[in-house]
């Protein structure tokens, strides 16, 4: 998944290496945290439009999708080991929720995910392309490169909430939720690179792995990166 701004992810991982490097053993910071809101009017509770989430079906009245990514320090010893990913999606009525398509780098593999939900499994050879041809409702000609998350026997219902660890890097990506017939939502911006310039703030978007990992020693980074990059704003709504 390419970036406009490489010293964008820089600067977030330097800020999360120094909040756990002030902080006990281990240390469980969250780095990122917001939700994408879709209203039957359009219009977002923070009295932004476009919706940031686009929803249909039974799910078109009142469904939201809430994220976090936390950075992990097993060691106390001022470098992030990895981050946990958690996705929730709610609505006015039951999620119904039959999968979760997340958009992940080119370059990560099945193997970079671990301590995913009882059942809970990555589609057998992904990360793979996602379009419309793979899932209807996917909009138009939009794709992305994703894992697909799903139960693992028929009839198991997918948790409220989907987490894993990796240590890849959070980055503003795209998600795709399927439901019941005719029932699926995903983010406004879905398939879509992520401009720093002109969406600073990843309206549109959701945190997910990309291709920078870690752990990384944090006198080593902050070296190479400077100490300014310390003001960078630890938690990120979109």
């Amino acid at each position: 998944m390419e970036r406009s701004a490489q010293q964008v992810k820089a600067a977030i991982i330097a800020a999360t290496i120094v909040l756990v490097g002030l902080s006990g053993t281990p240390c469980f910071a969250t780095l990122w945290d917001g939700t994408a809101t879709w209203s039957a009017s359009g219009t977002l509770s923070t009295g932004e439009s476009p919706p940031d989430l686009i929803a249909t079906g039974t799910w078109a009245a009142g469904t939201s999708m809430y994220w976090t990514v936390e950075a992990i320090d097993l060691g106390g010893n001022g470098s992030v080991d990895y981050f946990k990913y958690s996705y929730a999606l709610s609505s006015t009525f039951s999620p119904d929720w039959s999968h979760l398509i997340l958009e992940v780098s080119d370059g990560l593999t099945a193997d970079e995910i671990w301590g995913l939900n009882p059942h809970l499994i990555i589609t057998e050879g992904d990360p793979s392309t996602y379009d419309h041809s793979d899932e209807i409702g996917i909009p138009g000609i939009s794709s992305i490169n994703g894992i697909k998350l799903e139960m693992d026997a028929p009839g198991l219902d997918m948790p409220a909430t989907v987490s894993f660890y990796t240590t890849r890097v959070p980055e503003w990506g795209s998600f795709f939720s399927k439901g019941g017939t005719g029932t699926w939502a995903y983010n406004f911006n879905f398939g879509d690179v992520w401009d720093e310039t002109t969406n600073p703030d990843g309206w549109g978007f959701l945190a997910v792995p990309d291709t920078y990992s870690v752990p990384v020693p944090a006198a080593v980074l902050l070296g190479i990166l400077g100490l300014g990059v310390a003001g960078w704003k630890l938690r990120r709504f979109a």
